[in-house]
């Protein structure tokens, strides 16, 4: 049998891998992932000092008279405490700011070595995580939110007036705000256990009851609300997209 030529090992080493996929040295690799990590830093670094500089305390003061009331005045009880609740918001925001461009770079990164239908299902679940996170954001701030700060209040408005502390009253925000957005990444990590193997799509639709009932007690420990509004509300939103996840998930292939 003829020897094979270098051209020829070459070939066949790479035949059964993704079309376009290069053997690099490692440190390549290492260099690659650290260009790519420094430019996500540096952008989030120059969006973090522009939100803290000119829009923390606008967000302060929006975010207070949508959810609170521009009645109720904020109580700053220690002497860095509305500081560092700007400092926080400010790095949730630009956090949030980069998400898009750490994406893009993670999908750069990691395109050579992916086939065409795994490149297809990365696009399709990752950007589908971040409007579903975005919209678990939205239904906290505008729909969740709002009816628990109003109950808590008028509930001993009659006995005291209410003072509100900035730094507890924004880590509330934020605290259930986040929760909101991770409980919507759900139907992604269902999506994927289905594809993956781990869960089978006819074990979920037979034990319906037992699913909806952990989506219960998840959202009671994700998302705390002690009026209980913000947990139904997710719960009935959460079972709509579980029935919409075991759909598509008839359609999606991995």
């Amino acid at each position: 049998m003829p020897e094979m030529s270098e051209i020829d090992k070459i070939d066949n080493k790479h035949s059964d891998g993704p079309i376009g996929d290069k053997d690099l040295p490692l440190t390549e690799h290492i260099g690659e992932l650290r260009n790519r990590m420094v430019t996500v830093l540096i952008v989030f670094g120059v969006a973090f000092l522009i939100v803290f500089a000119f829009f923390s305390d606008k967000i302060m003061f929006l975010m207070w008279n949508d959810l609170v009331s521009a009645d109720i005045g904020m109580i700053a009880y220690e002497p860095l405490e509305v500081i560092l609740t700007r400092l926080k918001l400010s790095l949730i925001f630009s956090l949030f700011c980069v998400i898009p461009l750490t994406v893009y770079e993670a999908f750069k990164f990691m395109s050579p070595g992916l086939y065409p239908h795994e490149k297809k299902f990365f696009l399709m679940v990752v950007p589908s995580s971040f409007v579903l996170f975005l919209a678990g954001v939205s239904l906290g701030y505008f729909a969740a939110l709002p009816e628990i700060f109003k109950f808590t209040i008028l509930y001993g408005n009659d006995l005291a007036i209410p003072s509100l502390s900035v730094k507890k009253t924004y880590s509330i925000i934020t605290n259930v705000l986040i929760g909101f957005g991770l409980t919507f990444q759900f139907p992604m990590i269902l999506l994927l256990a289905i594809k993956i193997g781990l869960v089978e799509l006819k074990t979920l639709k037979e034990r319906r009851l037992w699913v909806y009932g952990g989506l219960l007690t998840f959202t009671l420990i994700v998302a705390p609300d002690p009026t209980g509004f913000s947990q139904l509300l997710v719960v009935g939103v959460l079972v709509i997209l579980y029935e919409i996840s075991m759909l598509l998930a008839r359609f999606i292939k991995v």
